[in-house]
């Protein structure tokens, strides 16, 4: 009887491990790269301002939302975000800051909320479609 040899199993193992890591890192460095060109990656804060949230009961509000000098009116529930409305009466807008800071809740709601996540996954394909309109 001759002896097992682990040699080239340990081999195909070591190789299986490598490609596998490979394209791992592959495919990460593609999709960084997508999201840098389609504007997803964009700095915190420079296109999307949260200007006022006003909590009408448990897991329900309305949020006023500055999007690349756009406001837009969203109504945020448990199950979904809807588009309200689009504010562009320049007496509206001049008195906004005053009530921001009347009211405690200007502050928008943290960076970990599920209502924070909803609203960026809806207001994503929002930029996306500005900035292809803007477009030469």
């Amino acid at each position: 009887m001759e002896p097992i040899s682990f040699f080239p199993a340990l081999l195909k193992m070591i190789s299986a491990l490598a490609l596998v890591l490979g394209i791992m890192i592959g495919l990460a460095f593609l999709f960084r790269r997508f999201f840098q060109q389609t504007g997803l990656s964009m700095p915190d804060g420079a296109a999307i301002r949260i200007l006022s949230v006003k909590h009408l009961g448990p897991k329900n509000s309305i949020m006023i939302v500055d999007i690349l000098g756009q406001i837009i009116v969203i109504g945020v529930s448990q199950q979904q975000m809807s588009y309200i409305t689009t504010i562009d009466n320049k007496e509206a807008l001049s008195r906004l800051p005053s009530l921001n800071g009347a009211s405690g809740e200007g502050k928008g709601p943290s960076l970990a909320s599920p209502a924070f996540d909803r609203l960026t996954d809806i207001i994503k394909p929002l930029i996306q479609g500005v900035k292809r309109r803007n477009r030469p």
